[in-house]
């Protein structure tokens, strides 16, 4: 008994050792962000933008939130199209610090849960908690992460990379291992979906040309291509209350959607520079850091090694030359300039670096544990090959946090107040930002008699109109057209149609001589339904999920 119970304790202690020292890998990671101002990423004020829109938008009970309660009042449809989901946090953490430490805080919790991510992925992978803990390391430092997070502020990108873990894990349960794991490659592509979808499409067709290469073992093992449909199933349906709406949107709303401003073929990359980036931080016009010499150095070691043939070795080689595809993508030896056109949602080429850097992390993971950790050797010599690692691991945050904080023209922040919309995406095609913001609080008519005012609160409006003399007059009010905008009289309760008007802006064709009227974001059927569909499949998965396990335990 006294045995038993030591060992439990032991196992216990060991949990709690490796917590602690996930969360510090976190907060090392996470050192950057401590301080009265932020280093001004590229996108950081769109983030922000994000954040103060869905803050007013659940300050007016708009819980799905779906057009924003921002852009001066104009209304916004971020969360149509780039989800909310992980937004939601530092949008209530805002009403309790200010905007800039809701933001921080926010990056500081996906640091770290990407840190236990990577961990979790490793460890099932290669059953090596060692392995996992260096890989974790390794992988939440990686050049193009720290670059998302310091130099980009690419809050979808840096999302994804949190959540690349779980989906790559799931995948290789289904490939290689446990199909009744399953629901972990569900659960992790639709977080991914809801992080980034650029990101999601780049590793779906990556996953996707893997599951061609193993056709035979699939056909061999004919459930796991059972599984893989299930799985997929699944996460659509999870994934509805995003992905549906998103269509609707894209097919009843003439958008801007798709950056077209950037030739995604005038962003490739020289070769030389797919490996180390750093020394190039200065010049003018952004390119992003190499994916860095430490994943080049073990793939080396591994092919200067014999590693045991298995499953697990088997994806290792698989997620080196995936990776090694995607980086040959990022230089002008890949057709960009004759399909630039087909793929201009990707905007540049070097967000393959993503695919890259996962591929190589659990590449890496892999490698380690055989040529590291299960390798005969002393322990010193074994310890100052960790030590090295950690270091040569911690060069691209460091030098990377460094040369940002040095750079001329480096912009510090220390509050913001506005609100952008970036490149003017998801606004109605043919739109100018600066007129449209212009019309912030201007009401119009093409009748000069009619007399207009209005009342707004959010992105509601009650027009009251009167003195109208014609059959084709109409009125133009300041909110963003979107479909799912409703106008009903609140005289008798009669619905107006609504179209969208001069410069992307509402317009309301009237023929009463005097009426008041409500126009309104109204969610529509499909954005209903399917957040009660994903709702109920959640629900439904975890008592699945609840029942299997409490039958293991049984």
């Amino acid at each position: 008994m006294v045995m038993f119970l030591n060992k439990v304790r032991n196992k216990i202690n060991k949990k709690i050792i490796i917590f602690i020292l996930l969360m510090l890998i976190g907060l090392f990671y996470s050192l950057w962000l401590f301080g009265p101002k932020l280093i001004a990423g590229h996108d950081i004020e769109f983030h922000l933008s994000r954040i103060i829109g869905l803050n007013s938008s659940l300050k007016a009970h708009d819980i799905l939130a779906y057009v924003h309660k921002g852009f001066y009042g104009l209304g916004y449809a971020n969360g149509l199209f780039y989800s909310n989901l992980f937004i939601y946090l530092p949008s209530i953490i805002y009403n309790f610090f200010s905007l800039l430490n809701s933001y921080k805080l926010f990056i500081c919790i996906n640091t770290v849960m990407c840190v236990f991510l990577m961990y979790l992925c490793i460890k099932n992978i290669t059953e090596s908690k060692k392995t996992a803990l260096l890989t974790a390391f390794i992988y939440t430092g990686c050049s193009y992460r720290i670059c998302d997070v310091i130099s980009r502020a690419a809050v979808g990108e840096i999302l994804a990379f949190t959540f690349l873990p779980l989906v790559i894990w799931g995948f290789y349960e289904i490939l290689y291992k446990d199909v009744k794991k399953w629901w972990i490659f569900s659960i992790g592509f639709v977080l991914l979906i809801h992080s980034h979808l650029i990101s999601a499409l780049l590793i779906f067709i990556n996953l996707v040309i893997i599951l061609i290469f193993n056709f035979p073992k699939l056909w061999n093992e004919k459930i796991r291509i059972k599984y893989f449909l299930i799985s997929a199933i699944v996460g659509l349906l999870l994934g509805a209350s995003f992905i549906f709406p998103l269509l609707e949107g894209n097919i009843k709303n003439n958008l801007i959607v798709g950056d077209t401003i950037y030739s995604t073929w005038n962003y490739t990359l020289p070769f030389e520079r797919l490996f180390l980036g750093i020394p190039y931080f200065k010049e003018k016009g952004f390119m992003p850091a190499g994916i860095g010499i430490l994943f080049i150095v073990l793939i080396i070691m591994r092919f200067c090694n014999k590693l045991p043939k298995n499953n697990i070795t088997k994806f290792g080689d698989t997620c080196i030359i995936v990776g090694f595809a995607n980086l040959i993508c990022i230089t002008s030896l890949f057709p960009w300039e004759e399909i630039s056109s087909k793929f201009s949602l990707i905007q540049f080429p070097w967000r393959l670096y993503l695919v890259s850097s996962v591929m190589f992390a659990v590449a890496s993971g892999i490698i380690l544990k055989y040529l590291l950790f299960e390798k005969k050797s002393n322990n010193i010599e074994k310890y100052f090959k960790v030590f090295l690692i950690i270091l040569s691991a911690s060069i691209p945050y460091i030098s990377t946090w460094y040369i940002e904080s040095k750079m001329d023209t480096l912009r510090k922040i220390n509050n913001y107040e506005g609100y952008t919309v970036s490149g003017g995406e998801y606004l109605p095609k043919g739109t100018n930002i600066n007129e449209l913001v212009g019309r912030v609080g201007i009401i119009t008519s093409n009748n000069p008699a009619v007399i207009v005012t209005y009342e707004q609160n959010s992105n509601c409006l009650i027009v009251d109109y009167k003195n109208n003399n014609r059959n084709n007059t109409y009125i133009e009010v300041p909110l963003v057209y979107y479909y799912g905008y409703n106008a009903v009289s609140l005289n008798n309760n009669k619905s107006y149609d609504l179209e969208v008007g001069k410069n992307g802006i509402i317009k309301m064709k009237v023929n009463k001589k005097a009426d008041k009227i409500k126009i309104y974001y109204k969610y529509t059927t499909i954005q209903i339904g399917s957040t009660i569909l994903s709702g109920v499949s959640f629900i439904i998965l975890f008592i699945y999920l609840y029942l299997n396990h409490k039958k293991k335990v049984g």
